[in-house]
């Protein structure tokens, strides 16, 4: 495989519906042969994932099951982690599917400060990661009186 420009690249070995087929290795390869990657039961079950940046370049992946053990079938999926993809990837502390700021989530998937994200900020006397009422800290985050608190 090629990569055309330095990045993140992610991949796993599965049975395309969310299982593992069984006991896989993964390997990355540089174009000199040098190892520059490996995963043994990193991902679902027995099959492997890696995560990893990578520089351009030219690159070779080999799968084969542990211990040299033939493989009934598998699927390798190739993707690039990304901001705004709905999944919590790599350096993200948060990702709601968008690129919007304003909404908790910001459009570099951190979690931005207000109310409610569960990180004590500016103006907040608490803050329990949620807007509900009732439970000690009100949606303004500020300490409630609940039943048996004094």
């Amino acid at each position: 495989m090629a990569l055309e420009a330095d990045g993140a690249l992610r991949l796993e070995t599965g049975d395309g519906a969310g299982g593992c087929p069984g006991d896989t290795r993964l390997w990355i390869f540089d174009a000199e042969g040098a190892q520059v990657a490996f995963n043994d039961d990193g991902g679902v079950g027995t099959c492997s994932l890696i995560d990893t940046d990578l520089p351009a370049g030219a690159y070779t992946v080999k799968v084969d099951g542990f211990g040299g053990n033939p493989l009934a079938g598998y699927t390798l999926t190739l993707g690039y982690p990304a901001c705004g993809n709905g999944t919590i990837e790599r350096d993200e502390t948060c990702d709601d599917g968008n690129l919007e700021d304003g909404d908790g989530c910001a459009a570099d998937c951190t979690i931005e400060p207000g109310c409610g994200n569960g990180q004590l900020d500016e103006g907040e006397a608490c803050d329990d990661g949620n807007l509900d009422a009732g439970d000690g800290c009100s949606p303004e985050c500020a300490f409630e009186q609940v039943c048996g608190n004094g």
